[in-house]
C-alpha cells in the first residue's frame, strides 16, 4: 500500500509547494521518543522523528491534531489533482494533455503533451515529462511542476476539496439509508 503514496519527504515537500492538506488521503504520523520533567511535562528529545507510520484517512469526520501529522497522497487522489489539461504558456498557448504510459524501458512516463499521429507512427511532443521506475514518483514530480508553475491554484484545489466533500455527504447518506 505504501508504495502507491507519496513518500514521507515527498509529502512534505508537496506542502510545501502549497498542495492542500485537506486533499489528503492519507497521513503519516510521526512519532517522537520522549522524556518526562520533573513537572510531569512531555518532552521530546529530538526534532526529527524516530520513525513515522502511515495512516489511512478513512472517515470524512476524522480529525486529528496536525503537530505530528503530514499529509499523504495515494496515487488516486493524485490523479484527481493533477489538471487533465494545460497550456504551453511559451508556444502558441496550445492546450498539452496529461499522458500516462509504460515507456519502452518498462517505466512509467507522465506528462503534458500533445500526441501526433503519421501512418501508424504516434509521436509525442511534451513541454514536462517525468520518467520514473514508480508511477507514484513520475506523478509526484509532475504535480510539482504543476504547483511550481502554477497550474494547480489554491482556487482550484478548493474546489476539488468542496466536490469530494459533496461525493463524501452522498456516500455516507447513502450508506445510512440502505
Amino acid at each position: 500500500m505504501i508504495n502507491n503514496h507519496t513518500s514521507y519527504e515527498q509529502s512534505k515537500r508537496l506542502v510545501e509547494l502549497g498542495l492542500l492538506q485537506e486533499t489528503a488521503d492519507a497521513w503519516y504520523k510521526e512519532v517522537y521518543k520522549h522524556t518526562l520533567s520533573d513537572d510531569g511535562r512531555i518532552i521530546s528529545n529530538s526534532e526529527i522523528p524516530d520513525y513515522v507510520s502511515l495512516v489511512l484517512h478513512q472517515d470524512a469526520n476524522w480529525t486529528l491534531d496536525t503537530w505530528n501529522y503530514v499529509p499523504c497522497w495515494g496515487l488516486g487522489q493524485l490523479f484527481e489533482i493533477l489538471p487533465k489539461t494545460v497550456e504551453n504558456r511559451h508556444f502558441n498557448n496550445d492546450i498539452n494533455t496529461l499522458l500516462i504510459y509504460p515507456n519502452i524501458e518498462n517505466k512509467w512516463l507522465v506528462g503534458y503533451g500533445t500526441s501526433m499521429a503519421v501512418g501508424t507512427l504516434a509521436t509525442h511532443s511534451f513541454i514536462k515529462s517525468s520518467i520514473n521506475e514508480k508511477l507514484v514518483d513520475s506523478v509526484y514530480e509532475i504535480i510539482c511542476w504543476v504547483l511550481e508553475n502554477g497550474y494547480l491554484t489554491t482556487e482550484m484545489q478548493n474546489e476539488l476539496k468542496a466536490k469530494q466533500e459533496t461525493e463524501l455527504y452522498y456516500i455516507f447518506e447513502q450508506n445510512e439509508k440502505g
